[in-house]
């Protein structure tokens, strides 16, 4: 009978120090991640009073942190001239019928050689969303995005007179030279073979050059050979 008493006191003593061992993992796990969880929100209370002190002293020339402010500003105006470059290279001229995006001076579409529509006078469309915004309108009313203004072309200068040529004197007739061979044109000494476009670069109707992947002529809208 005294073995089986030490044995069942032995068997509950492990019994104890298992549960206790389990009771204190789960606690310390508990703990652990309750820490975990407060440096998360540290952080976040940390970037919201930074955004604070930008908003409210950025324009602060006195401020310790000038430099700083300095250089968030150079950033945010660095941003806007990228913002307008972006929106002056993303600009396109949806065409209404298959809805390709074709270059904004593209009178007609070159997916399906559909003409594109114009804006009429006294409105410009927005490049991003397409609203018809009035002349002046240096941001959509629709969308918000900026309005670039198109680039006023310079006038080409008056081309002058071209003098009449007086009547050189008759020079009397000479035996012809001997034929000589023709030398090497300035290109070919220089090694330099300029292109041609062929026929099938230049749109049989208009003349106009057309690009390499182009099924319409984005002049005249005549289908490509």
């Amino acid at each position: 009978m005294a073995l089986f008493d030490k044995m069942k006191d032995s068997i509950s003593l492990a019994g104890q120090e298992v549960s206790q061992k389990a009771k204190t993992t789960t606690e310390s796990i508990r703990i652990g991640n309750q820490i975990k969880a407060n440096d998360r929100m540290i952080e976040k209370l940390t970037y919201q009073v930074g955004v604070q002190c930008v908003s409210i002293h950025l324009n602060d020339s006195n401020s310790e942190y000038a430099d700083l402010f300095a250089e968030i500003l150079r950033l945010k105006q660095e941003n806007q001239r990228y913002q307008t470059e972006l929106q002056h290279i993303t600009a396109q001229n949806t065409c209404p019928q298959c809805g390709f995006g074709n270059n904004m001076a593209a009178k007609f579409c070159i997916s399906c050689g559909a003409p594109l529509l114009s804006a009429p006078a006294g409105v410009k469309p927005c490049p991003k969303c397409g609203f018809m915004n009035t002349e002046d309108a240096s941001f959509c009313v629709e969308c918000g995005a900026p309005i670039l203004k198109a680039p006023e072309v310079p006038s080409a200068p008056p081309i002058p007179p071209v003098p009449q040529a007086s009547e050189a004197p008759s020079v009397p007739e000479e035996a012809p030279a001997p034929s000589e061979a023709p030398g090497p044109q300035p290109d070919e000494a220089a090694g330099v073979h300029l292109e041609k476009p062929t026929t099938a670069d230049i749109c049989k109707n208009c003349g106009a050059e057309l690009g390499k992947d182009s099924l319409f002529c984005t002049e005249c809208g005549t289908k490509r050979d």
